[in-house]
């Protein structure tokens, strides 16, 4: 083992080098005998050393990092030391405000950082030097911070209990809490999300309050507290070092209150002498000013007139040095931006017409003939379950953007996102003539834009999403339902049960776009489909027609149909004519084609089998094909 020094100057450069061969190294300074190298050998990880006296009187710290072979053994460690007494090192950085200061400390109150250096170590004549306890440095002021943070850290008394914590520092850290650690904190605390508050429970149990100590240690909790030392009131914050650090080193700050309030006393003489300078001035100088004064204000009021159409353009801020007109300015920004996050949570035509009625949302609807549709994902629990939280979250994200960009391009309204599922209408709030149109084409472009977004994702090792869609139309009623508090714009009828009940149909015919009869009438002669079958969904006696929705018609210029896609449909409708006519042996026949001719296809064998039954059982002269669906 050889050892080699470099030498470097202030700006990092190495200037000269030097190695020493193993002959001239003795046992004391073998590096493999330092504290760092052991505990770096036994943890295989990065680590800090405890702050430490040198013979030389210094003291410092060390941290070590080990680099690992492919089989997990340690090929060498790489180690750096801090002196932390060094005249212009972190220690002569420490002074806080004028009268302040700032120190480290471990958790036994031992000194490890000051400003002034001579007071972190004691050493005895024989030359045995070891830390100050925060005690013997003949600072009151200090040792009485400590004892009142030690006593506020003593979480067994109710009274040391955090009553509030601050949302804007905490809140993050509380959702990095183990799941534990995260269950206890919210027996403990309250979090209003929207007014931004975090907040004890009245209720508090005891087995919760026990694990305050990790709860606080894992949100990085800071100590704030006022004592008075010596006719002197002072304000002191301790904050522990990070648990991954591995140190109980804590963080301390010491101020005198004068430091805030006594500047506070001589700025109010100071601002009540420039405001009446300031007051003399306006008087001098408020009729030309007067044009800057009027012209944010017309700028003000052209915004806002736009913003009853829900023009919305947050880029443009109206700023002035008038205090009024700069919060006017303010609240005007403040007003977008909540309409603008408002809009996201509700249909945008139906915020407009909140806007140009200058009514209030009021429960009630009316009768109107809409088309629904809805949307699910096969087999999303499978797919939840293996892939971890967050990644989860971001790629159902995508999809639900995608898919929702779609159907707003298209005049539809999002009525809700179930889980994976989302819920969707045509035809209100605004009436939309074509609304039967619309919903097929948005149908048909996500199942385009997902097929991109499957072979991009697969490409990134990501799950693909085969989503099933059901599409109805029927008269509904539509309007505000829910409490006079709470309430939400969205559809009820047999229409809507229909339309779910379409999109699981979908799973038993093998099937990705389910049609109702009522939207196929209307869509017949401007989109590719086929029949599949008579039924009659859970719940209902009267069976309906249901149709696949494939593509639009040959010239389509987004999506057009494929041959394939024609000649199913074609064999479909002319097998499917048979079956209803009870001619089962034409039917069969035909069935038979589909399948040979497209044996992905999940319609043919189902329906061969039945005409196989029908024509060793023939049905009665009543039989009207209806199939009657057990699940919804």
């Amino acid at each position: 083992m050889s050892e080699t020094y470099q030498y470097l100057d202030a700006d990092m450069k190495v200037i000269d080098e030097e190695t020493r061969p193993p002959e001239e190294i003795t046992e004391r300074r073998d590096a493999r005998r330092r504290r760092w190298y052991k505990e770096a050998m036994r943890t295989k990880e990065n680590v800090w050393t405890d702050v430490a006296v040198y013979r030389n009187g210094e003291f410092g710290t060390s941290n070590a990092t080990p680099v690992l072979n492919a089989d997990g053994s340690v090929r060498l460690i790489i180690s750096s030391s801090i002196i932390l007494s060094l005249k212009d090192g972190i220690a002569s950085r420490l002074n806080v405000a004028e009268n302040g200061i700032a120190f480290v400390v471990d958790g036994k109150g031992q000194l490890l950082i000051h400003p002034d250096q001579s007071k972190v170590t004691r050493c005895s004549k024989e030359g045995e030097c070891r830390f100050s306890r925060i005690t013997e440095i003949g600072d009151s002021a200090l040792a009485a911070a400590f004892v009142a943070y030690s006593k506020k850290t003593d979480l067994r008394l109710a009274a040391n209990t955090p009553r509030r914590l601050n949302y804007q520092e905490y809140r993050r850290r509380i959702d990095r809490l183990d799941p534990t650690t995260g269950k206890a904190f919210n027996e403990l605390y309250r979090i209003d999300e929207q007014a931004k508050r975090i907040r004890l429970r009245d209720d508090v149990s005891e087995s919760a309050r026990r694990l305050l100590p990790e709860i606080l240690s894992g949100i990085r909790y800071t100590y704030n507290v006022r004592f008075t030392s010596l006719g002197t009131e002072y304000l002191a914050s301790f904050h522990p070092f990070p648990v991954r650090f591995g140190k109980p080193w804590i963080v301390g700050t010491m101020v005198p209150m004068n430091d805030f309030v006594g500047r506070l006393t001589s700025t109010l003489e100071e601002v009540a002498i420039f405001s009446l300078a300031i007051v003399l001035l306006a008087i001098v100088i408020v009729i030309v000013i007067s044009r800057r004064i009027l012209k944010p204000l017309a700028r003000i009021s052209s915004d806002m007139a736009r913003i009853q159409n829900l023009d919305i353009d947050e880029s443009v801020n109206h700023t002035s040095f008038f205090y009024e007109i700069d919060q006017i300015g303010f609240a005007l920004a403040s007003m977008k931006h909540g309409l603008k996050a408002f809009s996201k949570f509700v249909p945008v035509t139906l915020v407009k017409q909140l806007i140009a009625q200058k009514t209030g949302a009021e429960l009630g609807g009316e009768k109107r003939r809409l088309t629904m549709m809805f949307t699910d994902i096969a087999g999303f629990t499978t797919i939840s379950e293996s892939m971890e939280t967050e990644a989860l979250l971001q790629h159902i994200s995508e999809y639900l953007d995608s898919l929702t960009t779609i159907i707003l391009k298209y005049n539809g309204t999002v009525d809700k996102y179930i889980g994976d599922a989302i819920m969707s209408f045509w035809g209100a709030p605004i009436k939309d003539p074509m609304h039967e149109t619309h919903a097929c084409r948005a149908a048909l472009l996500c199942v385009k834009e997902l097929n991109a977004l499957n072979a991009r994702w697969v490409d990134e090792g990501k799950p693909e999403l085969h989503t099933r869609f059901g599409i109805s139309s029927g008269e509904v009623s539509v309007g505000n339902m829910g409490s006079s508090e709470r309430m939400n714009y969205t559809v009820l009828g047999d229409a809507v049960n229909l339309a779910s009940r379409l999109e699981g149909i979908n799973k038993y015919y093998g099937t990705t776009i389910m049609v109702g009869a009522a939207t196929h009438e209307v869509v017949k002669e401007q989109f590719l489909l086929r029949p599949v079958d008579v039924v009659a969904v859970k719940g209902k006696a009267q069976g309906v027609a249901i149709y696949e929705l494939f593509a639009g018609l040959p010239g389509d210029p987004d999506v057009p149909p494929t041959n394939e896609q024609r000649q199913c449909a074609e064999l479909t409708e002319r097998a499917f004519a048979a079956y209803l006519q009870q001619d089962f042996q034409t039917a069969l026949s035909l069935y038979q084609t589909l399948g040979e001719s497209f044996p992905n296809d999940a319609i043919a064998p189902l329906f061969r089998k039945r005409c196989e039954d029908h024509i060793k059982a023939p049905p009665g002269s009543d039989w009207t094909g209806v199939t009657h669906m057990t699940q919804k």
